[in-house]
This record gives structure tokens, C-alpha cells and sequence, in this order.
């Protein structure tokens, strides 16, 4: 229970407000057995320092993709964001508040978009 207050408090500290967290539990419960330091955070810096969110927008990509919060930075964020790169997607703000959804997304697509690609 304890490590739950924690994360509780600490999502409050990054400007998540306290009526959207039932939501955003119930969107994504494995939020609540995240540990802070090796997976939370890397995500808050992973927004502020590769995708440009200023602290008080955190607010807007959480609750419209809880699931972030939950994403390895090393495994998933990063690959993600380096292949939308190179497929061409420049505008970090767009993919940040609009597309969220593709960071989050496994990149094994990258078959199935060169696929599509390649398609007449």
C-alpha cells in the first residue's frame, strides 16, 4: 500500500491531476506496481528531453495514453521514436500530443509498414 501513495504522490508531483487518476488506473492498473526510479522517471525525463514536453504538458499525453507511462524508455520509446524518425515524422509536438499512440506501439511494424510502402 505504501509503494502505492508513492506512486500516487509522485504522479501529483509531475502535475497529473488528482480526478484523472481513476481513469488513468483504470486504463492502464499496471501503472500502479511500477517502480518510480527504474520505470517512471525514465519516462518524465524521455518526455522532457528527447520529445521537447514541457513539465506542465505531462498532464495531456498521460491521460490520453496512460500506457506511456508504462513503456521502457531503452526498449520501446527510443526504438520507436528513432524508426518514426527515419520513416520521416519530423514534428515532435504532433507525435508527442496526436500520435502518442505510435511510440507505444511495438516497432516489429516496421515489416508491415514497408510492406504497405511497397505496395502499388
Amino acid at each position: 500500500m505504501k509503494s502505492i501513495h508513492s506512486i500516487i504522490s509522485f504522479l501529483l508531483s509531475k502535475g497529473i491531476h488528482q480526478k484523472d487518476l481513476p481513469r488513468i488506473f483504470g486504463m492502464c492498473p499496471k501503472i500502479l506496481t511500477s517502480n518510480i526510479n527504474t520505470d517512471l522517471n525514465p519516462v518524465f525525463d524521455f518526455l522532457l528531453q528527447e520529445l521537447q514536453v514541457k513539465d506542465h504538458n505531462f498532464i495531456k499525453i498521460v491521460k490520453k495514453n496512460p500506457r506511456f507511462l508504462t513503456s521502457s524508455v531503452i526498449n520501446q520509446l527510443k526504438p520507436a521514436l528513432f524508426y518514426l524518425k527515419k520513416l520521416g515524422f519530423k514534428d515532435l509536438a504532433a507525435l508527442t500530443y496526436q500520435d502518442s499512440i505510435l511510440l507505444v506501439s511495438n516497432v516489429e511494424i516496421r515489416g508491415k509498414l514497408e510492406e504497405l510502402k511497397e505496395f502499388p
